[in-house]
């Protein structure tokens, strides 16, 4: 809901239009993007596509250690497009994170899912799997 008003890809492609006077030369400008997009040109040094993944680890450092201050978990596994941004982002959050937990969550670990664009359809046919195999009457 609220994180994806911010991260997601009409989010960023409204912001990229903001900033398309102060970066005129990106490969971004002009079009809508998704996360994948943005670090793919973030891992070949677009100067947008850094300052996005930047902005989208702020937000999002903010949503998992508020998370980790609830709910102090000790894995936080993301997925889906964030994979592709990879270690750009995923360095960022810890940064961003680690100074915003409590002293407790501070142990916790942020890692990227193995699973990559393939987490929701594993996720899905796992859950329906479940289902089928929790009850005997089918």
């Amino acid at each position: 809901g609220c994180l994806a008003t911010f991260v997601s890809g009409p989010a960023l492609t409204t912001r990229i239009a903001r900033l398309s006077g102060k970066y005129r030369k990106s490969p971004l400008l002009g079009r809508d993007v998704e996360l994948m997009e943005i670090g793919v040109a973030a891992h070949a040094g677009d100067t947008l596509a850094i300052r996005l993944v930047e902005e989208v680890a702020e937000y999002l450092a903010i949503a998992i250690a508020g998370w980790f201050n609830l709910m102090n978990p000790q894995l936080v596994v993301l997925g889906g497009d964030l994979v592709a941004v990879g270690d750009t982002i995923l360095n960022s959050l810890r940064d961003k994170v680690a100074p915003a937990t409590l002293v407790t969550s501070a142990v916790a670990d942020i890692r990227m899912s193995e699973l990559g664009s393939r987490a929701i359809a594993i996720g899905a046919a796992t859950l329906a799997l479940e289902a089928v195999l929790s009850n005997p009457d089918l």
